[in-house]
């Protein structure tokens, strides 16, 4: 099961942590002659993810978990059948 694990801080929302990623990978992707399935997927997950999932309602739940101290991981993941699946973990800083 392919996962992407994307990090937002109080400086950088989910959304512009994602779009960073799916952008990068691209330019990484366009520069080799070769084609490279694990990089195709992961930008399909991220393409995915931006045009599907919710940004406001999504941005708006971390940004309130990071403001009071917590630390986010967002998981994507996609199933046997291809679902893309979003988790947000949370880790209490000390």
């Amino acid at each position: 099961m392919k996962t992407i694990i994307l990090t937002p801080t109080a400086k950088e929302c989910i959304e512009t942590v994602a779009k960073r990623r799916y952008w990068s990978l691209v330019e990484e992707y366009t520069k080799t002659e070769e084609i490279e399935e694990e990089k195709e997927a992961e930008i399909e997950m991220l393409r995915r993810f931006l045009e599907e999932e919710d940004m406001g309602q999504l941005r708006s739940e971390i940004e309130n978990r990071v403001n009071k101290g917590e630390s986010i991981q967002v998981i994507l993941q996609l199933d046997e059948k291809n679902n893309l699946k979003v988790r947000i973990l949370t880790q209490i800083r000390p």
